[in-house]
């Protein structure tokens, strides 16, 4: 029998997939009905700043302090882009429970931009 706590958790390059593939970040036509007839898009960069400063937070209040030191790192680091991040997020240097938790999360926040508002 599996462990549950890491069973349907997405791996790394799903989520950079998932990342690449988010129509929030496609730039929308004024006539598209998909962006309310305004002309949009979601900047990759400010949003994953979003979602890490949101994790950060959750992980500190959580007191996952190996998550939270994780996502830090990351905050810091310059020159490896987002969605090379999450496909290397399976061999990253963390408990299991603590990867399936911050996969799991990632997962539930980048399936948030692909939902109609």
């Amino acid at each position: 029998m599996g462990n549950e706590a890491t069973e349907n958790v997405p791996s790394g390059h799903e989520l950079c997939r998932a990342w690449s593939e988010a129509p929030a970040f496609l730039p929308h036509g004024s006539g598209c009905a998909c962006a309310g007839h305004v002309g949009f898009h979601l900047d990759p960069a400010a949003v994953e700043a979003d979602v890490l400063d949101y994790l950060a937070d959750r992980y500190a209040k959580l007191g996952r302090t190996a998550l939270f030191d994780f996502i830090e790192r990351r905050r810091q680091a310059r020159g490896v882009a987002f969605a090379a991040w999450l496909a290397g997020l399976d061999t990253a240097p963390l408990p299991a429970d603590a990867a399936a938790l911050l996969k799991s999360d990632l997962h539930a926040t980048i399936a948030s931009l692909a939902r109609p508002r």
